[in-house]
């Protein structure tokens, strides 16, 4: 039981920490931001993404629910597939249009909206470490 508390804590910290190294105030900035960090830091950019590795070892080890990780690993890399999407949507002139692309003006990000998955993530891999 304490183990699984501190994975559950692991994680939650691991998101925290990933929320802040991907952060912008909307979503142009946020974009840019990731485009910069791939461009010049490929392997950084990867490593930035160190919640799915983490949930992909626990799915990999068999340890917890496999159904619900494999439901957190793809709900990770869908999100990371759309980042790299959106990045190759970027501008030549280095700035990502949400115009162009969404159709409506830039969003701003809030702290709620960004910190969000540091809360849901850790719930549902509790839930898969329960079984």
């Amino acid at each position: 039981m304490e183990q699984r508390i501190l994975d559950v804590l692991l994680l939650f910290f691991i998101e925290i920490i990933e929320a802040n190294l991907q952060k912008g105030d909307s979503v142009s900035r946020l974009i840019t931001n990731l485009r910069y960090t791939k461009m010049h830091h490929p392997f950084v950019f990867f490593l930035m993404h160190t919640s799915l590795y983490f949930t992909a070892f626990f799915l990999i080890t068999g340890i917890g629910s496999a159904y619900v990780l494999v439901m957190i690993v793809i709900l990770k890399c869908s999100d990371l597939a759309l980042k790299l999407k959106l990045i190759n949507l970027v501008g030549k002139n280095g700035e990502f249009d949400t115009m162009a692309v969404f159709g409506i003006n830039d969003m701003q990000i809030s702290p709620a909206l960004r910190y969000c998955g540091a809360f849901i993530y850790p719930l549902i891999f509790y839930y898969a470490m329960s079984f």
